[in-house]
């Protein structure tokens, strides 16, 4: 299944990837869920860990005018942003995010991530796609580079999952856990297809075999990249 990224080419794979080189000319709506996005309004005062509230102020007044100028990159606190509600990754890899974090350092944030405004608390974010460069950014520090769009939790987790699909790293464990996940919290086959791009028959085993194991021993494995659905299948027999 074709991939259709909402921001064109944009990854977060390890050491030697395009990464951080990715164009955003390219922007297209998520598949399966074309309806039009409405561009953000502008958005309320930060709120909780920004400090002062003078800061505070300035803050959402400085990226109030950059939405109302059309830009749709804005520069965020890494403390307002908050993980995906559904996990995609079993651990974030130490020696390929240290390859970002120096990558970020020579060559600077060049791919923004995605995030929308949080659904339960106001002035703070959720990331679809882009936790490794929020990593990476909070480990070197200052603002992170984003775009902001108003997603539904579907359009989150098909954003967050096609993303993933151009990249090579997430091993067959995490993408199975990972539709396994969206089941459980009562997403359609249809949304998890489109999310992780494989059809009816291969969301089926894998939903099915993510189901024969329990989830304190995937936990447990983790990634175990070099195992695919045989050797899983093995383990769950």
């Amino acid at each position: 299944m074709a991939r259709k990224n909402i921001f064109g080419a944009d990854t977060d794979g390890a050491a030697g990837s395009s990464a951080e080189t990715g164009s955003l000319a390219d922007i297209r709506p998520l598949a399966n869920l074309d309806r039009p996005l409405r561009r953000s309004g502008p958005v309320g005062a930060f709120s909780q860990s920004l400090g002062s509230i003078s800061e505070k102020a300035q803050r959402a007044a400085d990226l109030e005018r950059q939405l109302s100028h059309g830009q749709t990159i804005v520069e965020l606190d890494p403390a307002l942003i908050d993980s995906s509600f559904v996990p995609d990754r079993l651990e974030i890899d130490t020696e390929g995010l240290n390859s970002l974090i120096e990558q970020i350092r020579e060559h600077g944030q060049q791919v923004p991530i995605l995030v929308r405004p949080h659904p339960d608390t106001e002035g703070r974010y959720q990331v679809a796609y882009g936790h490794r460069r929020l990593a990476a950014i909070r480990a070197i520090g200052g603002t992170i580079k984003a775009v902001i769009r108003p997603l539904t939790d579907e359009q989150l987790v098909v954003s967050q999952g096609q993303e993933n699909n151009a990249r090579t790293d997430l091993s067959y464990i995490e993408r199975t856990f990972f539709a396994l996940r969206l089941e459980r919290r009562g997403f359609s086959r249809d949304i998890i297809m489109s999310s992780l791009g494989v059809d009816k028959a291969a969301l089926s085993r894998m939903i099915a075999l993510a189901s024969r194991l329990p989830d304190v021993l995937i936990e447990a494995i983790g990634p175990a990249p070099s195992f695919g659905r045989t050797r899983w299948a093995e383990v769950a027999d």
